[in-house]
C-alpha cells in the first residue's frame, strides 16, 4: 500500500509541472488512484506529512489539487487573453473548468472529515477575490 501512497506524492507533484500535458496525465492519474477505495481507506489513516517526510496526508493532496486549480486558472485566463476566441474554444474552457472543479471536490468529497477546514475554507475565499473565479 505504500506504494500507492508514494503514486499519489508523485502524481500530485506533478500537477505543479509546467507543461499542460504532464498536469493533464496527473490529473487523470489522481482521479484514478482517488476511487480506489483501498487508498482513499490509507490516506484516511495516515498523519500530516508537510516538512516531516512522512506519508502523504489527506491535507497535503488537498493542498497540491489547490495549486493545481489555481495554475489551471491561470492559463484559462491567461488563453483569454490571447484573443477572442470562438465558441469552440469557450467550449473547451468550460470543460476543462468542470474537470479541474472536480478533481477538487473528489478531494475534498474524500477527505472531508481529515482536512483542516479553516485552511480550507481561507483557500477558498481567496480564490473568490480573484475576479475570474
Amino acid at each position: 500500500m505504500g506504494d500507492l501512497l508514494e503514486q499519489v506524492k508523485t502524481t500530485c507533484c506533478q500537477l505543479d509541472n509546467n507543461k499542460v500535458t504532464t498536469r493533464k496525465k496527473a490529473e487523470e492519474q489522481l482521479t484514478y488512484l482517488l476511487n480506489n477505495s483501498s487508498l482513499v481507506a490509507r490516506l484516511d489513516n495516515t498523519v500530516s506529512a508537510e516538512g516531516t517526510g512522512r506519508e502523504w496526508s489527506w491535507q497535503d493532496v488537498f493542498r497540491t489539487s489547490f495549486s493545481y486549480l489555481r495554475k489551471e486558472v491561470d492559463k484559462i485566463v491567461e488563453d483569454m487573453n490571447k484573443d477572442k476566441q470562438g465558441k469552440t474554444s469557450a467550449t473547451s474552457r468550460e470543460s476543462k473548468k468542470r474537470v479541474v472543479i472536480g478533481l477538487l471536490k473528489l478531494v475534498i468529497r474524500n477527505a472531508r472529515k481529515h482536512l483542516n477546514w479553516s485552511s480550507v475554507l481561507q483557500d477558498l475565499l481567496m480564490m473568490l477575490e480573484q475576479p475570474y473565479t
